[in-house]
């Protein structure tokens, strides 16, 4: 949002000190403003933006979880991406493992999110895992190339021919979708093709 533009870049003229004093006036805005929700939000959005040009994680957990103290898959996912950009790979991971079970809101980001703390990591089973999910949810030709990257590009035949046989058994026409996605000459000629 346009009103949030000055406070995001207030690391290109505030000092540290200055920031983290904005933060305490936010903080102390924000705790005698109760009753408005609406202006309580705003403080906490601004605590938030000043954490994350701080890199202080911790700080931007404190602003969301009291904002948002139930425990979504936004939340966790912000919070996440806040360890993450702070450098610390660990917490982002022990983060994105409280998303609840079966929520499902913002899923994509989620994968996309647990692929780069993987990546972090070095966790390559757990960067597979994670750009499967991103590959079957999406089925397209940009998800098909993030897979390969992760799992190597020797791969394509073996994983075009695998989605193939298994849309086929979804049905003829959901084949024939990813067949156009990936838009793959090789696929037919290997006797791919679609159904008749």
């Amino acid at each position: 949002m346009r009103k949030y533009h000055l406070l995001a870049a207030a690391h290109q003229f505030l000092s540290e000190d200055s920031l983290r004093d904005l933060v305490e006036r936010f903080w102390t805005a924000r705790e005698t403003e109760p009753g408005d929700q609406y202006q309580t939000e705003h403080w906490t959005r601004g605590i938030e933006l000043l954490a994350q040009q701080l890199c202080d994680a911790p700080l931007f957990e404190k602003a969301r979880l009291a904002a948002w103290p139930e425990q979504s898959a936004a939340t966790c996912q912000d919070i996440a991406r806040a360890h993450l950009e702070a450098g610390d790979a660990t917490a982002a991971l022990s983060w994105m493992r409280r998303v609840p079970d079966g929520d499902t809101f913002r899923a994509d980001k989620g994968d996309r999110l647990l692929l780069k703390i993987y990546g972090q990591l070095g966790n390559n089973d757990g960067m597979a895992d994670s750009v499967w999910r991103i590959f079957h949810r999406l089925r397209s030709k940009d998800a098909l190339a993030t897979l390969l990257a992760v799992i190597g590009e020797d791969k394509r035949d073996q994983v075009i021919a695998g989605e193939v046989q298994g849309s086929a058994a979804e049905s003829p026409w959901t084949q024939g979708e990813f067949l156009v996605k990936i838009s793959d000459l090789k696929t037919r000629q290997a006797g791919l093709a679609l159904p008749r």
